[in-house]
């Protein structure tokens, strides 16, 4: 989710632009299905996709390719709970704080870069339990561990609907 910063990663990039052209190329149906493949990245380019979905006004459906981690696992929790589908045997399921890389500067601008990402991981926190229904305590801790949520939590915790196979 984003732009590749180097060009041999421009593969595992889905810019805001093509998602945005996908979008457009939807405009006739009324039902738009979502399948994830995605390690996550960028959240500020997740939140303007996810902006884009909720202004089409249509029905949502997302389900797995492969793993949904990270800023991908907020855009899946777009759909309604009815509407969300993991497939276990495809992938892993990822919530967790975020966090940066190669942050540079003086004491003020860590200071300013700690207090960003404290927002974003508490924007993500309420985002989760608004869409699963599951406290928000329960939900930070999970975000903490960094780790894959197992298949009874993605269930019992309302993050989707477990489906044993692929059809």
């Amino acid at each position: 989710i984003g732009s590749a910063e180097d060009e041999n990663d421009k593969e595992v990039y889905f810019s805001l632009q093509d998602f945005a052209m996908h979008l457009h190329n939807a405009s006739s149906f009324d039902t738009i299905n979502i399948a994830i493949n995605s390690k996550g990245s960028y959240c500020d380019v997740a939140d303007k996709m996810i902006d884009l979905l909720a202004k089409t006004g249509k029905n949502i459906i997302t389900c797995n390719t492969g793993i949904v981690a990270s800023a991908a696992s907020k855009i899946f929790t777009l759909a309604s709970k009815e509407n969300r589908f993991f497939y276990p045997e495809r992938g892993e399921f990822l919530i967790h704080n975020p966090w940066v890389s190669g942050v540079e500067g003086d004491a003020t601008e860590l200071a300013s870069m700690a207090k960003s990402l404290k927002e974003t991981e508490n924007d993500y926190a309420k985002w989760y339990a608004k869409q699963t229904g599951t406290d928000i305590n329960i939900i930070s801790a999970l975000m903490a561990e960094n780790t894959p949520l197992t298949i009874e939590q993605i269930e019992k915790l309302g993050f989707a609907i477990i489906k044993e196979k692929a059809v």
